[in-house]
């Protein structure tokens, strides 16, 4: 069938094709006056298709807007009825300072982002201490040296942490000296 020819059964008034968009927005019984002809498949499926890619594109959107909010924890993206194009503004900022950051196409290795992951953690301590020192400022000199002294002791680099133990059992090791006896 050409688009936009005639659809087979809609000029019968007893028999109104399905294919005919007046069938669907009138009843069968005032299919008939409506019809003369000139449906087609695509006229009938055209408003459903742009629904459905709407509906696909606002869903899109909505789940843009809450993973920029998870991220970037911005207090505008918390407004549901933000603008289409705002959330894709919000989206187009975080990826540009996210590349200018990560290089792309560059794989990380775990080093890398344990090294960022620190870096993160104490820029992010600092602002802190300079935050509280503003608000420390009436404590007595003793407590904030007390206090800041404590809160220093989580700058200070951590012993590696132990291997965790594998919870397979394991063949005994052979002693490193031959002569040392077994355990």
């Amino acid at each position: 069938m050409a688009r936009g020819g005639p659809t087979p059964g809609c000029e019968q008034p007893g028999a109104p094709s399905l294919a005919c968009r007046h069938f669907i927005r009138k009843p069968p019984s005032a299919h008939a006056p409506f019809c003369r002809g000139s449906c087609s498949w695509f006229e009938m499926l055209k408003p459903l298709v742009e629904k459905r890619r709407r509906d696909r594109i606002n869903r899109s959107l909505e789940e843009l807007r809450l993973l920029l909010l998870e991220r970037t924890r911005d207090q505008n993206l918390r407004n549901p009825k933000l603008e289409k194009a705002e959330i894709l503004e919000f989206a187009v900022g975080y990826l540009r300072e996210r590349s200018r950051v990560e290089p792309p196409g560059v794989p990380r290795s775990p080093a890398q982002d344990a090294e960022a992951l620190a870096s993160c953690y104490l820029s992010g301590f600092r602002e802190c201490l300079l935050r509280l020192a503003a608000f420390a400022h009436d404590a007595s000199p003793a407590a904030r040296a007390q206090l800041f002294s404590a809160l220093h002791g989580y700058l200070r680099p951590k012993p590696p942490r132990p291997e965790p133990v594998d919870p397979r059992p394991q063949a005994p090791r052979p002693p490193l000296d031959p002569a040392a006896p077994a355990p």
